[in-house]
């Protein structure tokens, strides 16, 4: 599972203290690696709780065959990065499901419409490739459609 935030990894790794590890931004350098290998290696260490920013890069987690994002980063890149810490040299699965939790009518929607937005932007940056739409005004947009939800 991984956040951008440390609270909800922090109240998980409570609830599954025995069957999962934690790493975050915090988590000691020099115990990083002891944690990955649990995870690896312990068959009873069945849930890894990431930063997506810290369990991102140069993390090899090919024994996990689902992933699960409880938000959104501000960058598209961070998600495909956490993605490829499964899809690495060693994968035995068949697939790995891959799952992002979002909630209906919350910022999600707001930050999906964003993260597509910039993937469009880099994709027209470094690809080439053509703008889809035209978001500009897509903050003051939503902020517009929350108001008028939210009347009272």
């Amino acid at each position: 599972m991984f956040s951008s935030f440390n609270g909800p990894l922090l109240e998980l790794a409570d609830i599954y203290e025995e069957e999962s590890v934690l790493l975050i931004g915090s988590t000691p350098v020099d115990e990083r690696q002891e944690i990955i290998r649990k995870f690896q290696e312990d068959s009873d260490t069945k849930i890894f709780l990431g930063g997506i920013k810290s369990s991102g890069i140069g993390v090899t987690l090919t024994e996990a065959t689902t992933v699960i994002f409880i938000d959104r980063s501000w960058n598209p890149a961070d998600h495909n990065q956490a993605e490829d810490r499964m899809h690495r040299i060693g994968q035995e699965a068949q697939s790995v499901n891959i799952y992002t939790i979002t909630g209906r009518d919350t910022i999600d929607d707001f930050m999906i419409k964003l993260l597509q937005h910039k993937q469009e932007i880099i994709d027209l940056l470094v690809e080439g490739k053509e703008q889809k739409d035209n978001t500009d005004g897509m903050v003051d947009d939503y902020i517009r459609q929350l108001k008028l939800k939210h009347r009272k």
